[in-house]
């Protein structure tokens, strides 16, 4: 396939995880890699919080490359409508966007559903009582 798949790493908790940069770069490495796709070197977010000023200059500039490739999907912002419009700048300009954990590719509308059900559904698991708390009541 030989696309040329940007990659965006991320210092930050995502999900419940923490992965280091190099071993990010490792996994978009390896992804490209297996795939045939050409790795371009990755961009780091910044590490403030709910900042994605890197993915958004990514997305502004997103002709220059086929895609983008990030070790998860939930390392996209918490903001449904910020989300939505990053995905529809991919989806307009025929790029797609791989997330390497979830082994999903964005590369049509139809994606946005199934990525954003899982989505809700890793923040639903938020609100979801612990077992021990569980326990008292049986």
């Amino acid at each position: 396939m030989n696309k040329r798949l940007k990659g965006y790493v991320f210092t930050r908790e995502f999900g419940s995880m923490r992965v280091p940069v190099p071993m990010q770069s490792l996994f978009l490495r390896d992804y490209c890699s297996r795939n045939n796709d050409i790795y371009v070197l990755h961009s780091g977010e910044n590490i403030f919080p709910d900042s994605f000023i890197v993915l958004n200059a990514i997305t502004k500039n997103i002709t220059q490359f086929d895609g983008l490739v990030m070790t998860s999907l939930f390392m996209l912002p918490n903001d449904a409508g910020m989300r939505l419009r990053i995905f529809k700048e991919f989806i307009d300009n025929g790029k797609s966007m791989h997330f390497i954990l979830e082994n999903i590719i964005l590369a049509s509308s139809k994606d946005v559903k199934s990525i954003e059900e899982l989505i809700q559904i890793r923040y639903s698991l938020k609100f979801t009582p612990d077992i021990n708390e569980l326990k008292k009541y049986i």
